[in-house]
């Protein structure tokens, strides 16, 4: 099964990455026509609403579609609060880290199927992750690497709570010398 995992993760890749897509014009369609409700998909926008009005949030465009069709699409706040310039429901956003969005697509692709299940260890498809160590720390200061009380699971992995850091905390040093050793620089 690993190997169908990584396939569909490379051809997704490589088919947003291959060439240059057209763009497309999306037919609309009430939400009731694909299978959603109108009342439900107002909760997006009583949602993105408040977070506008509470100042968590300076502006989105939500977009919703189904079966080719859009049912939702609609623009919040501001897309530049100083110059007080509403939000288009065209707006062209920068985006990082897509590659945690492809591979959560894959893998909810794969739970959809049946071929995995979210609650699954990560060792079960990738070895190298059967048995994990983590870093407790010492009373007197310092820490013992010892090996972890449960395995980490494709769901802590895709929700960012599998204790896996980015070389802060208790470990820092050998998260350091890690990256030396392997020629990373970090940050």
């Amino acid at each position: 099964m690993l190997p169908r995992f990584r396939l569909l993760i490379a051809w997704l890749v490589i088919l947003i990455l291959a060439r240059p897509v057209p763009a497309q014009v999306f037919p609309k369609a009430s939400p009731e026509q694909v299978g959603f409700s109108t009342q439900r998909l107002k909760r997006l926008t009583d949602v993105f609403q408040t977070y506008v009005a509470d100042g968590k949030l300076a502006g989105s465009v939500v977009l919703v579609a189904r079966r080719g069709k859009i049912v939702y699409l609609h623009a919040f706040g501001q897309r530049d609060r100083e110059a007080n310039a509403p939000m288009p429901e065209d707006a062209i956003f920068r985006i990082a880290s897509q590659t945690k969005a492809l591979v959560s697509v894959g893998v909810m692709i794969l739970q959809e199927q049946g071929k995995l299940l979210i609650g699954d260890p990560v060792g079960k498809y990738l070895p190298e992750f059967q048995k994990t160590t983590v870093a407790v720390p010492k009373k007197d200061g310092g820490y013992d690497v010892v090996e972890s009380k449960r395995p980490i699971t494709i769901r802590q992995l895709l929700t960012h709570t599998a204790g896996i850091g980015y070389g802060e905390g208790i470990a820092r040093d050998r998260w350091q010398a890690s990256c030396k050793n392997s020629g990373m620089v970090l940050r």
